[in-house]
């Protein structure tokens, strides 16, 4: 039975089959399309926040070797996860913590005891500054989200 023998239901009901499915599959890679480019848009942003004691950034990388520069006259205490590895450390004034190699991501929190400002700064292993962030206020925070692109 050839085309031309169906009735005309047989003939709109094929025809409209096959062009819902080409919607659908259109449908499909436009939603696959964007979904990719909203995707790459947000691991591409960085993202900073201002608060009144503290600062907050979030900052993709390149996977590799990275230290943290704490430059302050105060006590700190410093929270940090690297790739699911936990450290804490405290001390008085400056110091450097070797992040290591982070392969996914760190979470770096440092809390200053006391009165003035404390500078943060994130270097790679050639020295370049990465991120920074600063606490505004006596006893404030930095808060840091490193991602690994």
């Amino acid at each position: 039975m050839g085309f031309d023998e169906w009735s005309t239901g047989k003939k709109v009901a094929v025809i409209l089959i096959i062009v819902i499915a080409i919607f659908c599959v259109v449908g499909a890679i436009t939603f696959a399309f964007v979904a990719n480019q909203v995707t790459n848009e947000i691991t591409n942003t960085n993202i900073t926040i201002g608060g009144n004691n503290s600062t907050t950034s979030t900052i993709s990388i390149p996977q590799g070797e990275y230290n943290i520069n704490i430059e302050t006259e105060n006590s700190w205490t410093s929270y940090i996860t690297t790739d699911g590895r936990y450290s804490q450390n405290s001390g008085s004034g400056s110091q450097e913590i070797d992040l290591g190699t982070i392969s996914n991501y760190a979470s770096i929190t440092i809390n200053q005891q006391g009165s003035g400002t404390t500078h943060v700064i994130v270097t790679d292993k050639d020295g370049k500054t990465i991120t920074e962030g600063r606490t505004s206020t006596d006893y404030g925070s930095v808060y840091m989200l490193l991602r690994v692109k």
